[in-house]
């Protein structure tokens, strides 16, 4: 009966202890970094693998590869892969000495799935960390351990499913946040309270971050020398950032070109270490905040700041060119920009007072669009100036004529697939006929219609049109006003944007590796042109009009940069610009 016992005893030991080994999953410590796999997922290992990528560093880490709590392999140093022998999706856990994971756009990238915790890894750099793991999204819901990290550029960069709260994260160490979020399409999450103190790099850091509009206004930016591209195409992007110190930022090139919202007063920042405002402002569609007291003192080149920036009408006359680099400094600047007569005139005067000034007695300036007018004596000193062929300025020229008209309202609106155009008069005088005009790019104009006026009036008169063919994009339009003689002036041009064909989206996956086009159904016979920087074309076809949707195959060794993609039809065309 003794002897029964003992074997009783023992036979419930051995049953406990594997009771205790078998729920070991169910009580995981959360000091691990986890993760989840799609082993089928296209990758570098076989479909039943999956690979872990490490950069350079000193690992001594152990993984239990299916998350049962049981650790396969331990005292790793070097990158690992795991065959599971069948395809799935497993959990991973990952403990011990692991400084970095880095994905860098390569690897099994397209396998990872998901960030469920990060245990208690003391991690030493999150540069490229995750970048291009386009299907991961973010479980977690602890923070990881950064207090050894400085940088965290490209940490997100490509993560087409990322968005997620980041406010419990402490950033306070990191130096380096270039790229972090770019070419993240969905993500808008909370970093309102980061402690950015010590940055001093946000080059590109929401770069194509196309929703972010998180308040961000409260960041210490006192340490950053670097904003190039940092909100450039975040189209959402309007917060008052105004308080900003950027007292040591020496590059603000294209910081936010493409950003279509934003339009916050940051007439306070202090830009006088800024060096280069290249394309700064370039196509941001709604920006007109009075920045004419910044000092552009060190500023070497202005090319292309307000290019497009259709909203734009500020006098900034006050401005420094002392520094101005080289006679291309000056290209684009104010091409299609809204400034009306009354400022450009300002800025013409401007110039020619400090025109001893410029490094060449040729200097190119970029104001398409624009009209002086009491200016005309300085414009002609710059165009005569020095001993060669003097300044070339391309604007629309003089034009000091003012409508015959008492014109109280004209404005012009999108509906409905429609541009409706209507303006009032409060009088009229030998007035003839309206002629609406529109155009793509404010240098080329085609007639929408021909109102007849009223000849003399004293009264009110309403008038209305409309634009059944509105192009895709941004418009512009005019009133051309017409008098009984034959002599003509123009009314002040008007924006509108087509948002109903703007619908038409193209991005660069790298899942499908090659820019994704869609939603072009609308255009009569669809052509594609892909265009660089330089003008070189790259890609052309024809598109089947009846799909809607549409990949365009990338090289990878394609260069880096802005490309232009152009699609054209019978009926509108559009233009979209794709980073590679």
């Amino acid at each position: 009966m003794v002897m029964k016992k003992n074997v009783m005893k023992k036979l419930f030991a051995i049953i406990s202890l594997a009771m205790f080994f078998s729920c070991a999953g169910f009580s995981q410590p959360s000091t691990w970094f986890k993760i989840s796999v799609k082993t089928d997922n296209t990758g570098i290992s076989n479909s039943t693998s999956f690979a872990i990528p490490i950069a350079m560093g000193t690992y001594n880490y152990d993984v239990d590869w299916n998350n049962d709590g049981t650790f396969d392999d331990i005292g790793v140093a070097t990158g690992i892969t795991h065959d599971y022998g069948v395809a799935g999706t497993y959990t991973i856990n990952i403990r011990g000495t692991f400084p970095r994971i880095y994905f860098n756009n390569g690897g099994d990238k397209l396998k990872l799935m998901s960030i469920e915790q990060w245990g208690s890894i003391s991690w030493t750099s999150m540069e490229h960390a995750f970048d291009g793991c386009a299907n991961m999204v973010y479980n977690a819901s602890d923070a990881p351990d950064l207090s050894g990290v400085t940088v965290l550029a490209d940490i997100f960069r490509r993560c087409d499913n990322f968005n997620t709260d980041l406010s419990s994260w402490d950033v306070s160490t990191i130096v380096d946040m270039q790229y972090a979020f770019a070419d993240c399409p969905i993500f808008n999450g909370n970093i309102t309270t980061w402690d950015v103190s010590s940055v001093t790099d946000f080059e590109c850091m929401f770069l194509y971050a196309t929703v972010f509009n998180q308040d961000i206004s409260s960041w210490v930016t006192s340490s950053a020398t670097d904003m190039q591209y940092m909100f450039c195409d975040a189209e959402k992007f309007n917060q008052p950032i105004g308080g900003w110190d950027v007292s040591n930022v020496t590059n603000m090139e294209y910081m936010f070109c493409d950003a279509y919202d934003f339009n916050q007063n940051i007439s306070a920042w202090n830009t006088a270490n800024v060096t280069t405002m290249y394309r700064m402002f370039q196509y941001a569609s709604s920006f007109n905040q009075n920045i004419g007291n910044w000092n552009t003192g060190s500023v070497y080149t202005f090319y292309g700041m307000f290019d497009n920036a259709s909203a734009f009408n500020q006098d900034i006359s006050n401005w420094d060119f002392s520094s101005v680099l080289n006679n291309n400094s000056l290209r684009r600047m104010l091409d299609y920009c809204g400034m009306d007569i009354n400022n450009y005139d300002k800025f013409i005067i401007a110039l020619e007072a400090q025109k001893a000034g410029f490094p060449d007695d040729e200097m190119e300036l970029g104001a398409r669009g624009l009209n002086y007018c009491i200016a005309e004596p300085e414009w002609i000193a710059l165009d005569t100036y020095g001993s060669g062929s003097g300044w070339t300025i391309h604007d629309d020229g003089k034009n000091c004529s003012t409508l015959p008209i008492d014109l109280t309202h004209f404005g012009v609106e999108y509906f409905n697939n429609y541009v409706f155009i209507n303006w009032t008069t409060a009088s009229e005088e030998n007035n003839d006929y309206f002629t609406i005009e529109k155009s793509k790019d404010m240098n080329t104009w085609e007639i929408v219609d021909i109102i007849p006026g009223a000849g003399n009036s004293n009264t009110t008169i309403e008038y209305n049109c409309c634009d059944y063919k509105p192009y895709i994009g941004d418009s512009y339009y005019r009133l051309k006003q017409t008098d009984y003689n034959g002599e003509f002036s123009y009314s002040e041009v008007r924006h509108v944007n087509n948002v109903v064909n703007n619908s038409i989206s193209a991005y660069y996956s790298s899942i499908k590796s090659g820019i994704v086009l869609s939603n072009y159904s609308e255009i009569i016979n669809p052509a594609i042109k892909l265009i660089d920087s330089n003008g070189r074309l790259i890609w052309q076809d024809y598109l089947d009009p009846n799909e809607n949707t549409t990949i365009i195959p990338i090289d990878n060794n394609i260069t880096h940069g802005i490309y232009l993609l152009f699609v054209e039809g019978d009926n509108m065309s559009c233009t979209k610009k794709i980073y590679l």
